[in-house]
């Protein structure tokens, strides 16, 4: 499935953005120019 997440290096984001990477799921990340964490990365 592909999934959008918006404000994919916030709390939630940051902790949903892997499990769905992992379970094999299409994801589209979205977030802040400044954001101060960046993308969060694959396990």
């Amino acid at each position: 499935m592909r999934v959008l997440i918006t404000g994919a290096s916030g709390f939630i984001g940051r902790l949903l953005c892997p499990l769905l990477i992992n379970s094999n799921h299409d994801v589209i990340a979205v977030v802040r120019r400044n954001a101060m964490g960046g993308l969060p990365k694959k396990n």
